[in-house]
Order: structure tokens, then sequence, then C-alpha cells
């Protein structure tokens, strides 16, 4: 999504515009061209120990001019989005940046994140921000100031549980993932959960708030529910601190012997 407005940098005298995850740029000079900033070059060149990933030497796998390999699903991922185009050449072999995975090209950081649905698992790093933020905004010169808590006033909630069929003594996971309507994660909200049986009604606030996938798991605090009988689980989303709800989900689930 689009993260500033068009402005003209003072030091290349180019009309930019950043993006969540690049840095487009205008040339008079290049009228017909549309020009992708290398923020993966600069991402990369701010790391003080890059740590190599340890990779199985399975799957498919592509060797590049700059030395480098790209394999398995970053592969996939990059040939199946005009990689060449739009990322550019491989600057890196895989890293580890703490609990995350990532691969460094030219124009940017893609990122695995195997806890995400498997369409979602390989993401482009939020680079645009990071450098318009680091490199570019100053708070005093700048007008315009970045809103990184833009709110949504309806989301699309996605829930599931661990178990469809609870036995007894095992425990009840609920996963969920917040988003727009056009499919862009919602972070920072909180999940709010209704649990019905019969007669019972149930209220739970979970701990924390969406990640940055717009994704919250919890394990449930579940009251004495009755075998055989099936439970129904609703999910509020609410920005925190307000009672407006902007979206809601229902599942169900038996708990057994």
């Amino acid at each position: 999504m689009p993260y500033t407005p068009l402005f003209e940098d003072p030091t290349s005298e180019r009309m930019v515009q950043y993006f969540e995850r690049a840095r487009l740029e205008y040339d008079p000079a290049t009228p017909d061209d549309i020009l992708i900033a290398a923020l993966g070059a600069w991402a990369l060149d701010g790391l003080d120990a890059p740590i190599p990933a340890t990779v199985p030497a399975t799957g498919p796998s592509r060797l590049f001019e700059t030395g480098y390999t790209v394999q398995d699903q970053f592969l996939t991922f990059y040939e199946a989005n005009k990689g060449e185009l739009l990322f550019g050449q491989p600057l890196s072999p895989q890293l580890d940046e703490g609990e995350l995975r990532v691969h460094y090209f030219e124009n940017a950081r893609l990122e695995w994140h195997p806890e995400a649905p498997p369409e979602r698992q390989i993401q482009v790093g939020l680079l645009g921000r990071a450098h318009y933020l680091y490199e570019v905004y100053d708070p005093i010169a700048n007008v315009f100031i970045p809103d990184d808590q833009l709110r949504v006033t309806a989301a699309e909630v996605t829930a599931a549980v661990s178990s469809p069929i609870l036995y007894a003594g095992d425990q009840q996971i609920l996963y969920v993932i917040v988003e727009s309507r056009d499919r862009q994660p919602i972070p920072g909200v909180q999940v709010e959960l209704e649990i019905t049986q019969g007669a019972l009604s149930y209220t739970q606030e979970l701990e924390g708030a969406t990640n940055d996938l717009g994704t919250l798991q919890s394990i449930l605090e579940l009251p004495e529910l009755t075998l055989g009988e099936e439970v129904r689980l609703t999910v509020f989303i609410r920005y925190p601190g307000e009672t407006n709800v902007i979206g809601k989900t229902s599942i169900p689930f038996k708990p057994w012997w």
C-alpha cells in the first residue's frame, strides 16, 4: 500500500513515492521508466553480522549471476512474482535474523513466515517504511507524518480451533486472522471471545493483540462444558480501548469423553 504522497527528493531531484515495501522513483532524464530503489542492498548493508541459515540441499533451486542460490518457497515466490524485474538479483544466502528467515535481493527482502497460511508464508519485507523513517523522515522539516495506526472500520475475520472434537483433558487453541476487505493484515487489534453452550454464556478477552501478519493464537480458558453438546465460539474484533466491533465470526466445536 502507498506509505507517502508523491514528493521531490532534494538530493536526487527525482520524484519519489514510498510504498510499504518499496520506493519508486521517476527521473525526468528517463521519462519512460519508473525506477525501483535498491532498498534490499540498503538494508543488507546495515546488518552487523549476517548469520547464514542452515538450508538442506533439497528441492528446486537456481544459481544466479551474483553467486547466490535461491531455492524452495523463496524461488517459487520469486519466479511467480516477476522477481528479476521487481526484486532484482539475490545479494545473500538465506539468513537467520532472530527467529525470522530472510533472503536479501537488490530491491527487497523476502521473509519466510511459517505461521502464516501457505499462500502467504513468503512475504516482502516492509523496507519502504523502514527506509523512509530512517533516511528521509524529519519530524521538523517534513510536513508528511506517516500514520502506522491507520484504522479500518470493517475487518474480515477468519478463526479456527486446534480440536474440532475436544477430548477430555486436552487444551483448545484458537487461531485468528484479521484482515481488511482488500486482504491486508490488521495488526494491533484485540480479540474478545463469547463461548456459548445451551444456557451457558461466557466471555473471555484474549491476551495480547494481533501481530504484523494480523494473526493471534491463544489457549482458551474454558468453563465446565457439557460433554457431547456443541459449543459455539463467537469472535469479536476491536481496537484497544474502543467498544466498536469492526469484525466478527463464529465457529463450533464439540467436547467429548
